[in-house]
């Protein structure tokens, strides 16, 4: 079923939708500029597939999958989610929430079905591995003893090349088990106005804002 939601969703139609097109698509819930993040493409876009997955499971005639909890700011690209899983049989509905109740909820695992998550924090692969998948993580839902015993190993690895290794194999059965559904490396639409000489976009790798704020300079 996890599989045939990965399948049912166009996550291009979405980002073209969303972000003009701007953000971009990945298979991986930890982006590709990351410290030991392994670069994963994306199922591709394929309802037909979707449905057969479904049936093969028990489900031709499809089912409801409940609410899908989601950061309001973040309603339209969820309600994009919804509509296309609707179309293979997998029933939901959004649930838009303001964004400290939804953390909230997040942090307390108080959702019952699906649930939009996103972070921006800085880090490396391991930072959002702790938060979203290893057992204890403030936002992990997923209790897989294998995944924790591969990230206690490399919390303590001092080759980077092992470490590197420990930390591909949980994302790569992170990514074979259809653990997420991931959308895409989000790309902040932002711009400067004809005054600005150095806006400061950029100037901080993948930090989507500009700053800092001292090196912003304006034209004379």
């Amino acid at each position: 079923m996890r599989l045939a939601a990965n399948h049912a969703f166009n996550r291009q139609a979405a980002n073209e939708a969303e972000t003009l097109g701007y953000s971009v698509l990945t298979g991986n819930i930890i982006q590709r500029p990351f410290e030991y993040a392994l670069p994963l493409e994306p199922y591709a876009y394929d309802p037909n597939k979707a449905k057969q997955l479904l049936k093969e499971a028990g489900y031709a005639n499809g089912f409801d999958a409940g609410e899908c909890a989601v950061d309001s700011v973040y309603t339209g690209v969820v309600e994009a989610l919804v509509n296309d899983l609707s179309a293979v049989g997998i029933r939901a509905k959004v649930r838009p929430v303001e964004r400290a109740a939804h953390q909230a909820a997040l942090r307390e695992k108080t959702y019952k079905n699906l649930a939009f998550q996103g972070s921006g924090a800085f880090g490396n692969a391991a930072t959002r591995i702790e938060a979203f998948v290893h057992s204890k993580g403030q936002q992990s839902w997923i209790k897989d003893p294998e995944i924790d015993d591969w990230y206690a190993q490399q919390a303590t690895e001092r080759d980077r090349k092992k470490r590197e290794v420990l930390l591909h194999k949980i994302q790569q059965k992170l990514y074979d088990e259809a653990r997420f559904i991931p959308i895409w490396e989000l790309a902040f639409l932002c711009a400067s106005g004809p005054r600005a000489a150095v806006s400061g976009l950029g100037l901080i790798p993948l930090f989507a804002y500009s700053g800092p704020y001292e090196d912003v300079q304006l034209k004379s």
